[in-house]
């Protein structure tokens, strides 16, 4: 028997919502990284004898990668499917948390963190396409909120912690 259009809506919506929260968890664990990584400086300090102004790359290089990925979101938009970009966004996340967790010296951990910015620069731009392509017009704005309000919550958790 075939589903009636209102069916497939309530089948798509549903497939949109789990998709978008994964994606959302995906960006919240990405800004909850880059926001945490500031209390970690004087243990990296110490167990890779760097320096300050060295082991603050850590931090830098991930907002630097993470942003120059976002800027080349709109072509990979449209060269790349977002199931593509979820799985890369993914395999990134994943594969720097190993190189990180593994890391022998604190280029090693570098690296890994400008793999792991891959994801959140995916994720981030990602999200919102997900929602743009596959939520109904009257409910835009509650999708945005909702999923845009993660990032709102660890900005501001981070905020009230460093205090």
């Amino acid at each position: 028997m075939a589903k009636t259009t209102i069916e497939v809506k309530e089948t798509n919506a549903r497939h949109a919502l789990l998709v978008i929260s994964i994606v959302a968890l995906m960006s919240f664990l990405g800004v909850l990284t880059e926001t945490s990584m500031n209390v970690t400086f004087p243990t990296l300090m110490h167990d890779f004898n760097v320096s300050l102004t060295t082991v603050q790359w850590v931090t830098s290089g991930y907002l630097l990668a993470a942003a120059l990925i976002m800027l080349s979101s709109a072509y990979m938009k449209r060269r790349f499917t977002n199931r593509q970009l979820f799985v890369t966004a993914a395999l990134l996340f994943i594969i720097g948390d190993l190189m990180c967790a593994m890391a022998p010296v604190f280029w090693v951990l570098l690296a890994g963190r400008l793999v792991q910015a891959g994801c959140v620069g995916l994720c981030s731009p990602l999200m919102v396409n997900i929602i743009l392509d596959t939520v109904p017009t009257s409910k835009l704005g509650t999708y945005m909120g909702v999923a845009n309000g993660s990032y709102a919550v660890i900005t501001d958790k981070n905020s009230l912690c460093d205090n």
